[in-house]
């Protein structure tokens, strides 16, 4: 495992750099730092990742990197992506306000928007506060491997209602490539 950039890395973001340097709204370049047989708390890893990030900050200047400390074991993956995608939304804030605007409409304590194959969160509001910081990843992968349950016996996934005393959720196609999930307090709602 080299502790520095290697040369192909470099010259990827040196090109990169060339091309966009003439660009005039802003920029910003996302790198996943991913060793898969390293623990991401050894010294080691940390070490690693920090020399690489210094060394594509370097590089891509005057551009804004972002580097992601990333592993197979645990939700850092699904949180990169998460975070790139969310940048390459356009007008996100809009969209947020909408969200916004929704949620306190039909009280809702959380209104979010997957990607429909990959379910990565695109946006989202938060009207009440939630101890579950991972909840997202927790849910992508429970709705991932509930569709892939569905397409393993030839249907095809397209809403889910979950209720209980404490909440109700829903889940339901919003645009051809994106579901809105819907949380409220109050499980007597119906949706």
């Amino acid at each position: 495992m080299p502790l520095k950039c290697s040369r192909s890395n470099i010259s990827r973001v040196q090109a990169v750099r060339k091309l966009l340097r003439f660009k005039e709204s802003p920029i910003s370049i996302s790198r996943n730092c991913h060793v898969v047989d390293v623990s991401k708390t050894s010294v080691v890893y940390i070490q690693v990742f920090g020399e690489r990030q210094d060394d594509l900050t370097k590089l891509s200047k005057p551009l804004e990197i972002t580097c992601f400390r990333t592993s197979i074991w645990d939700e850092t993956l699904y949180k990169a992506w998460s975070s790139i995608v969310y940048k390459l939304v356009p007008n996100v804030q809009q969209l947020e306000a909408s969200l916004e605007k929704f949620g306190a409409i039909i009280d809702a304590d959380e209104v979010l928007l997957f990607e429909k194959a990959t379910f990565l969160v695109i946006s989202h509001c938060q009207r009440k506060a939630h101890k579950d910081v991972h909840r997202f990843e927790k849910l992508s992968n429970f709705i991932k491997q509930f569709k892939l349950s569905c397409s393993k016996l030839g249907t095809h996934f397209s809403s889910m209602e979950i209720l209980n005393s404490n909440f109700a959720a829903y889940i339901d196609d919003f645009t051809a490539n994106t579901y809105v999930l819907v949380v409220l307090s109050d499980s007597s709602v119906c949706m």
